[in-house]
């Protein structure tokens, strides 16, 4: 733990270069005995200059605001702190920083880049809830996924056992633009013209969810953390398909760090890897009705 130690003492905070921008930063956050950060003020990066932090040994985290991947990465940024021996502090955002107000439904965090850049400056060392994927700024160092969650074929109708069930009349949902959207687009594009079914495109997973739990599509094309938020954690009635006829990858949900700070996400990934192997993290994800039992 001295290596850990010196590892934060080299972490980073930002000054201000003004004094009108210590009055931005300093109001753009509540400090609480139960800290919330208020709404973030968009500032230009240029204006922040590093100087160096020293908390000791102690890691801040970053979390989304409510929801239950909200609980499990509240649960999650204690385990870290006791695999890697060290003291905890989490900051909890408030929902009015988000350009739109986050869903239940989804796994992405949902700030700007500039936003995710001034939390950080500001209050944390890690940020949980980064989707893994290509798009993540490249200042960000991005952890092993701690959730790994199907994309899942889903119907109310038991008959209906896989894709290759699903005629011309049926009416698939999808979100469009999403993980497994594109494979599908693929798939019908090699099936026989007139033998697949009906393709609905909808703007959010809450938009898919309500199709599906109110029978305007016969079946969906969903993650399994968007089925589990609409049925309360109790998919009851709700039914998957067979394995899907094309490769999607699963949805990763990650920790980051600012790129500098190699060593504490290398240590991050290696709590996550004793969390991985011990159970701990399948059974977080059902336990706080993020992942399906029924898809594992």
């Amino acid at each position: 733990m001295h290596y850990f130690s010196l590892s934060l003492r080299s972490a980073r905070e930002f000054a201000s270069r003004c004094i009108c921008l210590a009055a931005v930063i300093s109001s753009a956050f509540l400090a609480t005995s139960a800290p919330t950060l208020a709404q973030l003020d968009i500032v230009a990066r240029d204006l922040y200059t590093e100087r160096t932090r020293n908390e000791g040994n102690l890691i801040s985290f970053c979390l989304r605001p409510f929801g239950p991947i909200a609980a499990f990465e509240a649960e999650l940024a204690e385990q870290i702190g006791k695999m890697l021996l060290t003291e905890v502090r989490t900051y909890t955002l408030n929902p009015r920083s988000f350009p739109v107000r986050p869903s239940i439904f989804d796994y992405y965090f949902g700030l700007t880049d500039d936003q995710m850049f001034i939390m950080m400056a500001q209050n944390c060392d890690v940020v949980l809830g980064i989707h893994l994927s290509a798009a993540s700024p490249e200042w960000l160092r991005l952890s092993r996924p701690y959730i790994s969650a199907n994309v899942l074929g889903i119907t109310r109708d038991p008959a209906l056992k896989s894709l290759e069930d699903l005629g011309p009349n049926i009416r698939l949902g999808v979100h469009g633009q999403a993980s497994g959207d594109a494979a599908l687009v693929s798939y019908f594009n090699t099936q026989a013209k007139g033998t697949t079914p009906e393709r609905v495109s909808f703007r959010s997973n809450q938009d898919l969810f309500a199709a599906l739990s109110s029978d305007q599509v016969d079946a969906a094309l969903i993650w399994e953390g968007a089925l589990m938020a609409g049925t309360d954690g109790n998919p009851e009635g709700y039914y998957p398909m067979a394995r899907l006829p094309f490769p999607v990858d699963p949805i990763g949900v990650s920790a980051a760090v600012r790129i500098e700070d190699r060593f504490l996400g290398v240590l991050i990934d290696e709590a996550l890897n004793a969390l991985d192997e011990n159970g701990t993290l399948v059974e977080m994800g059902l336990r706080h009705k993020v992942l399906w039992s029924e898809a594992r």
